[in-house]
């Protein structure tokens, strides 16, 4: 399944079989993630062109995250075997 940073990525998640593949096309998810389906493969188009963000601000408008105090809590490298 190919996925793109507009996707729904926490439903697509909530929705996988154990044993899926998701494709994660280049570019950065900002999402706070649950995974909750064993033996899942998450795959990026490479560590510099796919990102993850936990990002406390994942899905709110530009405007009210610039007017924020922002809490990162990190990012990574996609490439990973779930």
């Amino acid at each position: 399944m190919k996925i793109t940073p507009e996707s729904d990525l926490q439903y697509i998640l909530d929705h996988a079989n154990e044993g899926d593949i998701l494709e994660l096309a280049e570019g950065t998810y900002r999402i706070k993630c649950k995974i909750h389906t064993p033996h899942l493969t998450i795959r990026g188009a490479g560590a510099d062109r796919t990102r993850i963000v936990w990002d406390d601000y994942a899905k709110k408008s530009p405007l009210t995250a610039k007017n924020s105090t922002r809490s990162a809590h990190g990012q990574w490298p996609l490439s990973a075997t779930m």
